[in-house]
């Protein structure tokens, strides 16, 4: 009778033994779905902010790009603008250029030609956006610059640090940029005709299109591209950041146009007995100039040379053989 006892107890142990082992590996089984759901959850989350802040970051340079476009731009216009309406060249082109460019002001002025469109203003209205999508960003910029590369275009480089994290810190996404842009001369206004007849004469930067200049005895071209108020590139001459500082020096990126004294005449500027080449005429040089056959009584060139003395202005305009 015991012996019967004792393994009829010993069966339900064995029962209850199987019973428990069951349930704890269903009790285990199902904390090991619960947490890798969990963790596809978390996994999920993750992949579909990198996929929110990559398709941002593909149009975020785009940005910041076109916003130092278009406020280099009416940075450009708005230095233009002062120095034709001061009658002042600029001092400090860099400096004056730079605080347009982030404030929209000259010496602490409002330009009319920038206010609103900074890059500033337009650094906050791409974080505006990025909240929109639960993406902070942080701008820094470390330099902002004004060149030139080529006689016809002017070089904005903006150096920038991009720091961006979503909301709940789960990316992060830290770069350093350089933004260039450049901005086409052609229709900007030439300082030295303003400022050299008073106010009177205007001129704005157009490239000339003649391929040649002088055939023969024949110089229409080059009549025609003094009448046009055209410009040629020519290494002796100032380049239009140049011409705005009053800097009538040479550079590697130096313009030129042939300023025509009957216009000046015809709207009351006194002649100069000088050579035509605008940055010579308007300045205080006044080297050796000749009389081009053909031409009116007024036209005379110079020989300066370029920046390496690989080319003079006989050579350039053709005119060697009519002086």
């Amino acid at each position: 009778m015991a012996l019967r006892l004792r393994l009829e107890l010993g069966k339900k142990a064995v029962f209850f033994t199987f019973v428990a082992c069951i349930f704890l590996s269903l009790l285990v089984f199902s904390s090991v779905v619960g947490n890798n759901y969990k963790l596809r959850q978390k996994s999920f989350a993750i992949e579909t902010r990198i996929y929110t802040m990559n398709g941002f970051i593909s149009s975020l340079e785009e940005d910041i790009g076109r916003g130092a476009y278009i406020a280099g731009f009416r940075s450009l216009i708005s230095l233009e603008n002062s120095v034709v309406s001061t009658g002042i060249y600029l001092s400090n082109l860099s400096s004056t250029f730079e605080e347009l460019f982030f404030n929209g002001t000259i010496n602490g002025t409002n330009s009319s030609f920038v206010w609103n469109n900074t890059f500033s203003d337009w650094m906050e209205k791409i974080k505006d956006e990025a909240e929109k999508v639960d993406i902070l960003l942080n701008f820094t910029v470390n330099d902002i610059s004004i060149s030139q590369d080529n006689p016809w275009n002017v070089r904005i480089d903006v150096d920038i640090d991009i720091l961006m994290t979503d909301r709940e810190s789960i990316v992060k996404w830290n770069k350093n940029k350089l933004i260039t842009s450049y901005l086409e001369l052609e229709g900007f206004e030439d300082p030295l005709y303003m400022l050299g007849t008073n106010g009177v004469v205007e001129n704005k930067i157009r490239r000339g299109n003649f391929s040649y200049f002088v055939n023969g005895a024949d110089i229409s071209n080059l009549l025609n591209h003094t009448y046009e108020g055209y410009y040629t590139a020519f290494s002796g001459a100032p380049s239009y950041l140049m011409r705005l500082e009053g800097n009538f020096g040479e550079s590697e990126y130096g313009i030129e146009s042939l300023v025509d004294v009957a216009e000046l005449v015809g709207k009351g500027v006194s002649p100069k007995d000088k050579s035509i080449v605008d940055y010579i005429y308007f300045g205080t040089e006044n080297p050796v100039k000749y009389h081009v056959s053909g031409a009116p009584s007024w036209f005379k060139l110079d020989n300066s040379s370029n920046i390496n003395n690989s080319l003079g202005h006989y050579d350039l305009y053709e005119v060697s053989g009519l002086v």
